[in-house]
């Protein structure tokens, strides 16, 4: 009898022991388990983030290589005339709007104003289309050379040195303003510097019908020209016109343009005079301003 409780208790034992091991085996498994899914999840984070890089390298590499072919960056401005004045030259006059990737053109032409250059419309204008002027090769023709049939003149001084600015204006440019300064809120957006820019300005608008005024410091840089986004003016982009002698000025919102020829000094110019009916027309047309500036594109 004592044997067989002997052997008994040693079978117990034997047993308990093994149900202590079956159960530390089955902990050790248990935590293996997240160990091993902790670092499956590590490996793959790691091959992601490598394929990710890999990818940004490379998408970094192709931009630098397009801007590089595509345009050079303008040097720093010199205060000679055509920087001074506005005066384009033949490449910028002649850029194609195909210089806007598909994204830049879909950012700039949102519906929604990116920022409030103009500030808020006056009560006179509130129900207004805004348009937007170009002023130099526009409107006007300025020069530090004399032009003997020159309109108006003036003495400015840049940089410690005085020097005389001729200004012609173009032909049909005063009846072209008085009519178009009472259908539209209209702008004067110059890429010259305001100094000479309100000199001029004050000269074609001796009665004070044009409110606003911007200059180089509002255009934006972009691959070597000066753009004038119109997203910044606080306008809605579907009232906005703007006629500029430049195409680069307008890269970013080409649908919203009227482009005329640059005028020098010829005396049959007419074409701001060819403008007056269409404009009368625009500024009562219920449609987006695309819509109908789309026979000028």
């Amino acid at each position: 009898m004592e044997l067989f409780s002997r052997s008994l208790k040693k079978r117990n034992v034997f047993l308990s022991e093994k149900k202590l091991k079956e159960t530390d085996q089955n902990q050790q498994i248990e935590i293996k388990k997240p160990e091993e899914n902790e670092k499956q999840t590590n490996s793959i984070q790691k091959k992601f983030s490598i394929i990710s890089f890999i990818f940004s390298f490379c998408l970094k590499s192709q931009t630098k290589s397009k801007s590089k072919t595509k345009s050079k960056p303008e040097s720093e401005p010199k205060k000679d005339e055509k920087s001074f004045l506005a005066i384009e030259s033949e490449t910028e006059t002649e850029s194609s709007n195909d210089e806007v990737d598909k994204y830049e053109y879909n950012f700039y032409c949102t519906k929604q104003p990116l920022f409030n250059l103009l500030g808020e419309k006056s009560d006179l204008d509130f129900t207004k289309k805004t348009l937007v002027l170009d002023l130099d090769e526009t409107l006007v023709h300025s020069s530090f050379d004399e032009i003997k049939s020159c309109d108006y003149q003036f003495d400015v001084c840049i940089e410690n040195q005085d020097y005389t600015i001729f200004v012609q204006k173009r032909p049909g440019v005063d009846k072209f303003l008085s009519k178009v300064t009472k259908i539209f809120e209209v702008v004067i957006f110059t890429s010259s510097d305001s100094i000479y820019a309100d000199e001029v300005i004050d000269y074609l608008d001796k009665k004070k019908r044009i409110k606003k005024r911007l200059y180089r410091e509002s255009c934006i840089q972009h691959r070597g020209y000066l753009v004038k986004d119109l997203s910044t003016l606080g306008r809605k982009i579907d009232e906005i016109i703007i006629i500029d002698n430049t195409p680069s000025s307008y890269l970013f919102q080409s649908a919203n343009s009227i482009p005329i020829t640059t005028w020098i000094d010829d005396p049959n110019d007419s074409e701001l005079l060819k403008l007056i009916p269409f404009m009368e027309k625009l500024a009562v047309t219920k449609d987006p301003v695309q819509k109908s500036l789309k026979q000028f594109q």
